[in-house]
């Protein structure tokens, strides 16, 4: 499962502060996943702190896609 970090918390895609291929963890629910940052969410629409998560992602910790956004604690690891 993936994700999409904020852009003001990604960094340069290809530098040295990136944080593409590093991993999270997302917790919403009583429930945790890993998931690995694959790409950047641009500012208009995720705030610093927010994550765009992946369907499979957004399905295993809300049940289904139908809630829209979450309020997630997370964490690098």
């Amino acid at each position: 499962m993936i994700v999409a970090l904020n852009e003001e918390q990604m960094g340069a895609l290809n530098g040295s502060g990136s944080k593409c291929g590093k991993m999270v963890r997302v917790q919403y629910g009583g429930k945790s996943v890993d998931l690995k940052i694959v790409d950047t969410c641009p500012s208009q629409y995720c705030d610093s702190g927010a994550l765009d998560l992946s369907q499979a992602a957004f399905k295993e910790l809300a049940g289904g896609l139908s809630k829209g956004v979450l309020a997630l604690k997370w964490e690098f690891i």
